[in-house]
């Protein structure tokens, strides 16, 4: 997995892709504050912790089909 930058952070927030949850923790935290300061309303946090549970999910999914 290659890690992502923060400008490509923003721009999978922007874009609403559901890959942002390759971002790490603190590059969220980041976006959101940036968010803050520019009068978005900040939600990337709580799509990529919903994310991170959808992929937890999955992964629990395929491990207990395939094992």
């Amino acid at each position: 997995m290659t890690k992502l930058t923060n400008k490509k952070v923003k721009e999978l927030y922007f874009e609403e892709s559901s890959d942002i949850w390759q971002a790490t923790e603190d590059q969220v935290n980041k976006l959101d504050e940036w968010l803050d300061k520019n009068d978005y309303y900040a939600t990337a946090t709580e799509r990529w912790y919903n994310l991170q549970e959808e992929m937890r999910y999955m992964m629990a999914e395929l491990e207990y089909e395939f094992g």
